[in-house]
This record gives structure tokens, sequence and C-alpha cells, in this order.
């Protein structure tokens, strides 16, 4: 059984062109292909110039400053970032001395625990 819908009024729905229409991102702004060789500051100046790309940069780069002025570096992590398979990523930064503390919730360190157990068998 077919349902009938009355037509939808299309009075108040104004056009334009899509040349004529302002954009909040650009091409220039996308993420740009690396080389197999590409160092890590290469590869972190060609993420997007947008959103997450932006927010990993400064990081990155407040990260390098903290660093340079030898000042500790302390991660806050909750499980899902050993979950998530980035222990080894952490373990390494803390031997070459970049990573000086690893504060774990509260409520995450069991969680931690078990997922670091269940990926280590």
């Amino acid at each position: 059984m077919r349902k009938r819908y009355r037509p939808i009024d299309l009075s108040g729905i104004k056009t334009y062109l899509l040349k004529e229409r302002k954009n909040k991102v650009e091409v220039g702004d996308f993420a740009k292909i690396c080389a197999t060789n590409t160092s890590f500051g290469e590869f972190i100046n060609s993420l997007p110039r947008i959103l997450a790309g932006n927010d990993f940069r400064a990081v990155v780069g407040a990260a390098a400053e903290t660093y340079r002025n030898n000042r500790p570096i302390i991660f806050a992590i909750g499980a899902h970032v050993i979950k998530c398979g980035l222990s080894l990523i952490i373990i390494d930064l803390i031997k070459r001395g970049i990573v000086d503390t690893v504060a774990v919730a509260y409520m995450a360190d069991l969680r931690v625990s078990l997922h670091t157990f269940c990926k280590a068998r």
C-alpha cells in the first residue's frame, strides 16, 4: 500500500551557484602525500591545516617546546590509549627520555592493566 504525501513547499528555498558558495576549507588546507623517506617534521607539515590536523600539530609543537626547555612531559591517558596499541610508542618515548611520567585515570588503571595483559598474550 502506497502512502500519499503532500508536495514539499519549495517557495522559501534560495539557490545560488556553487562557484559563489563560501567554503570553510580550501584545497591548500588538505593533507599532502609524503615520500617514503620523509622526516617526522615533514610528515607533521603534510597533515591537513584544519581541525584535528591543526590540533595534532599544536600538541606536537607544545611537546617539542617543552622538551627543548628541559621541562617534564607528562602523559595523562585512559585505557583506550593502550587498547589502541600505543603502548610501544609510549615506552619508546620514555626510553628516549622524552616522556617523563604517565598518569592513568583512577578508573582506567584496571582497564590499562587488562588491555596490557590481553595484548601481551
